[in-house]
């Protein structure tokens, strides 16, 4: 135990803390003399403690002579005795003009500047009669340290006192205090900073796998886009190759060989109906389409569909195989198409899967593909449907598109853009009709032009052909908001969203109140194969 009487001091001999920076006022040596020689010469008048007391208590005590530890016992106060010193140098403090602070802080340093001036009373003669003791390796305190190195180089007690600053004593807790809040500040940033940087290699990380997946995703659309277009070139050799059979020869069948193939044409074989007709299955993978004789019309209907489909073959056009007749009934035997129509494939019927924008803008091609070969592969001999619209284009295994029924086609000789045939009776489906039909009657190589336009939208939105579509596909394009129109199923990615942007619009240009306006099938086809 040290020779001082703070409560606060230990036995393992501290390090002297550094000296702190104190502005000129808090160093004033005159201040600090008078507070030392007030309770210096106070401490001479203290009870000391019993050296007995002295000499259990503490080590010190026990490592000493008499002497030293009686000196030692005036340093050690009593509980009353600090109290009575502590108003004394409370006092003295404040006369001193040192500046104010928190009371428990005051306390302890009231008794650091307590000890030190008792050391300096009673340290003559400790050192006098002692000095080795403390170049033994007893333990001693700053202060002690203090003392004995001032008796020791003859400092005056006037030295002593101006080198412990008490103003900076009391204001280096402070400046710690404030150090320390600081230091925990920085932690606090550091921790922070570690945190945020913790998240964003998380982002990162999260970005690095979002990146690998869109590669792995762009690595796959190039291998189907490689697919695709070796499908299209194996396609596009196989329709340039096709032979035109131009007069060729459709083989007639007798109707009981139809009869027996569709059980007598039983309700379960129907595939479907139109406005002058039903289409069966049959044993065999074929499509029959069955005509009632009664009516005039359907015997037209007949002659017609059989002088086109036997001059125009080509793989966008559904292909006759033969024909049955009677004096009863006409039969027209066509290739089945297993995927239905267009409509059908639309409106998901019997479950099955959307088409994708992929699918549909085949479709698309395929079917301007088929109607610009019925329009221009025989001059002499060009053919305008009047009935194009998405029941009536069929879609076979591959889902390639071709076009049937033919019923109401007319064929015209040296038919250009500006011709027109009359027509003196309302025929097709009136939503797909261009107003110059309705209007004067006429009909011309844009009429199948405008249907097309409505297959087009049907194609983007998936709904049902009507009035209304084509004003609101021109509102959309007007207000950029063609997204909205689009068919809900389908995923697309920002290519294909351009694509429909520019299919939306080719489909306005067909839907153009003047034919003359309208894009030929030829330019349409070039524009979608692009």
């Amino acid at each position: 135990m040290s020779l001082t009487s703070s409560s606060t001091s230990s036995a393992a001999a501290p390090s002297v803390p550094e000296p702190m920076v104190t502005s000129p006022e808090d160093n004033n040596p005159g201040a600090n003399l008078e507070i030392l020689s007030a309770v210096a010469e106070e401490s001479r008048t203290l009870v000391p403690m019993d050296t007995r007391q002295a000499d259990e208590t503490t080590d010190l005590g026990r490592a000493v002579k008499p002497p030293i530890a009686e000196i030692h016992a005036q340093t050690i106060l009593p509980g009353a005795v600090h109290d009575e010193h502590s108003s004394l140098i409370e006092t003295k403090v404040s006369t001193a003009g040192i500046p104010s602070m928190n009371s428990n802080v005051k306390i302890a340093h009231w008794h650091r500047l307590f000890d030190m001036a008792t050391l300096i009373a009673a340290g003559e003669g400790l050192l006098k009669e002692q000095p080795a003791n403390f170049a033994q390796g007893m333990p001693i305190t700053p202060e002690q340290q203090l003392v004995y190195h001032a008796k020791e180089r003859s400092f005056s007690v006037e030295s002593v006192a101006s080198m412990t600053q008490p103003a900076s004593i009391f204001a280096q807790p402070f400046e710690l205090d404030a150090k320390d809040q600081e230091l925990e500040q920085l932690r606090h940033e550091l921790a922070a900073k570690y945190q945020e940087l913790a998240a964003r290699d998380q982002k990162l990380a999260a970005r690095d796998q979002e990146l690998v997946a869109r590669e792995q995703e762009l690595v796959a659309r190039e291998q189907e886009l490689v697919a695709r277009e070796q499908e299209l070139t194996a396609k596009e050799s196989r329709i340039d190759n096709q032979p035109l059979n131009s007069d060729g020869h459709i083989p007639q069948i007798p109707l009981a060989t139809l009869l027996t193939a569709t059980n007598n044409f039983a309700a379960d074989s129907l595939l479907g109906e139109g406005t002058f007709s039903r289409v069966y299955g049959a044993s065999l993978p074929v499509a029959i389409k069955r005509l009632p004789a009664e009516l005039i019309q359907h015997y037209v209907e007949f002659q017609s569909e059989l002088e086109s489909l036997s001059k125009f073959r080509h793989p966008n056009i559904v292909a006759i195989l033969s024909y049955a007749n009677s004096h009863d009934e006409y039969c027209l035997v066509y290739e089945f198409m297993p995927n239905g129509s267009v409509r059908d494939r639309l409106d998901r019927k019997n479950g099955t899967p959307p088409l994708t924008w992929y699918q549909r803008h085949r479709i698309a091609a395929g079917v301007a593909r088929g109607m610009n070969y019925v329009q221009t592969a025989f001059p002499d001999h060009v053919l305008i449907l009047l009935d194009l619209t998405t029941d009536n284009v069929l879609l076979d295994a591959s889902l390639e598109a071709k076009v049937s029924n033919f019923g109401l086609a007319r064929a015209a000789q040296h038919l250009h853009e500006t011709s027109y045939l009359p027509t003196p009776h309302l025929q097709g489906t009136k939503v797909y009709m261009c107003p110059e039909f309705f209007a004067e009657s006429k009909m011309t190589v844009k009429t199948d032009v405008y249907a097309f336009g409505m297959i087009l939208l049907e194609l983007v939105t998936a709904e049902k052909a009507s009035i209304r579509m084509k004003s609101n596909a021109r509102k959309a394009v007007k207000n950029q908001t063609i997204n909205d129109m689009l068919d809900p199923v389908l995923i697309l990615t920002e290519a294909e969203c351009q694509s429909i942007h520019k299919i939306v619009v080719l489909a306005l240009e067909c839907l153009e109140e003047a034919a003359e306006d309208r894009p030929s099938f030829g330019t349409l086809l070039a524009t979608l194969d692009h």
